[in-house]
């Protein structure tokens, strides 16, 4: 398996700390389509998943020249799902932000992308937007994913791309074929909506 390289060895105290610190950010609150209910409707992270509302998320998908996507294994010390794998880049969209701006903070936090491949705003493709719906742990999961693909310009060896622990323990490129067969042996983080339109849209060459 092709490994990635870590931002920074730190302690397992220090990334629980700085876990807490992500969890007190502040989400705004949706109503079931999609709308924020309101100016005052915001809460921290915590008080989003335990009371079960409403709330956006984005999903990047990073595809480089091969058409192989970017993989990451989540860390050990995130609170839902540890060890899984996941797409490129997922991230809450925090009060204040718009998708887009989500979608490339979480990139900068989860994943260290070398400057000859920087990655600006208008490289950003949105695909789609799906519901999901989870029970966890007796809680309601009720998030918006908002979609976006972004491919990469010439070769970047996966030993190049460092990760963040404190959310990422490991990154990978992988082929569709070998995705669709991660899927089906229940490899990944449960919302994998999310495969069938990046086939779909890189089936279409675009």
């Amino acid at each position: 398996m092709s490994i990635g390289v870590p931002c920074k060895d730190e302690s397992e105290e220090k990334k629980l700390s700085m876990s807490g610190e992500k969890r007190n950010k502040l989400i705004r609150i949706l109503d079931q389509n999609g709308t924020p209910r309101g100016s005052g409707d915001v809460m921290s992270f915590d008080e989003v998943h335990a009371e079960g509302h409403w709330h956006r998320v984005v999903l990047v998908c990073i595809v480089n020249a091969k058409n192989q996507i970017l993989l990451q294994q989540r860390s050990k010390f995130v609170a839902k799902y540890p060890n899984v794998w996941d797409i490129s880049v997922a991230s809450h969209v925090l009060y204040g932000e718009y998708s887009i701006d989500a979608a490339k903070r979480s990139i900068i936090e989860e994943l260290k992308i070398p400057l000859k491949h920087e990655i600006r705003l208008n490289d950003f493709r949105y695909i789609t937007c799906f519901r999901k719906e989870d029970d966890i742990e007796a809680k309601k999961e009720r998030q918006f994913h908002d979609l976006f693909f972004v491919r990469l310009e010439g070769d970047m060896p996966i030993e190049k791309i460092a990760f963040n622990e404190n959310d990422v323990q490991n990154v990978k490129w992988e082929s569709h074929p070998g995705i669709l067969d991660m899927n089906n042996g229940n490899e990944f983080f449960p919302r994998t909506e999310w495969i069938s339109p990046i086939n779909e849209y890189l089936i279409r060459g675009l």
